[in-house]
């Protein structure tokens, strides 16, 4: 089905401001019409989805919502998200796929819903992490986010178009630290510090990623204080 340029404007306002794909929007308008026998015209269509997803077709009119993080979908795009920093994981080196060596920054922001994984790719907010402008405890708006997942988990990710803006400066939330191995099997799925003594490590080895690059990975047995061993494995060049 093929529709005028204003229509696809407006369909494209609808995916922006709802975070939905703009595919999606368009298949969403071919099934009300086949829904209703074609007695609705697709302008109409576009009307009761716009209602739906609680956006006004009047541009200017509309603020993008925060979104909480329970809420997020992989494929949305230009979200904005409001957060504490609950774990900043530093600076990564990587290789682009130009071959080039970049840089790239990983943390984790949760409210009170949920929380997710963020990576930063744009220079110019790595150089903010490098900086230690922002930090753990923060409360943070990450704006125009693109959302994704990997290992069933969400992923945040910041572009050159993301914005980073500090609310408030808060306070690191003190981390539990786990040393018995029996606790480890209660939290799984989670992210834990555990504290323990090392009796045993093995050589490093390599690996081939889906994307055809060499990764590395150690692993080691670790003891914790109520006698138990876990193995743990090691990945990247840290």
């Amino acid at each position: 089905m093929s529709y005028d340029d204003e229509f696809m404007r407006r369909a494209k306002y609808i995916s922006d401001i709802a975070h939905v794909e703009l595919d999606e929007i368009l298949r969403k308008v071919e099934e009300y019409i086949e829904e209703m026998g074609g007695l609705i015209k697709p302008d109409g269509a576009l009307s009761l989805i716009a209602m739906e997803l609680g956006v006004e077709i009047s541009p200017g009119t509309v603020k993008k919502p925060l979104l909480r993080l329970d809420k997020l979908v992989p494929g949305m795009r230009k979200a904005s998200v409001r957060g504490k920093i609950s774990k900043i994981y530093g600076v990564i080196e990587y290789v682009n796929r130009s071959g080039e060596r970049s840089e790239r920054a990983e943390l984790r922001i949760s409210d009170d819903y949920g929380q997710a994984d963020v990576i930063i790719w744009s220079q110019s907010l790595v150089d903010e992490v490098k900086r230690g402008e922002l930090r753990e405890g923060d409360e943070v708006l990450l704006s125009d986010v693109r959302v994704a997942s990997r290992g069933g988990r969400i992923i945040i990710h910041l572009g050159s178009d993301s914005k980073i803006e500090v609310l408030s400066r808060g306070v690191a939330p003190a981390s539990e630290v786990i040393s018995s191995t029996e606790e480890i099997y209660e939290k799984e799925g989670e992210e834990i510090d555990f504290r323990g003594t090392v009796i045993r490590t093995f050589p490093v080895s390599e690996f081939m990623r889906e994307d055809g690059r060499k990764g590395r990975r150690g692993s080691a047995i670790i003891q914790g204080e109520d006698g138990g061993t876990i193995r743990v494995l090691f990945w990247g060049d840290k």
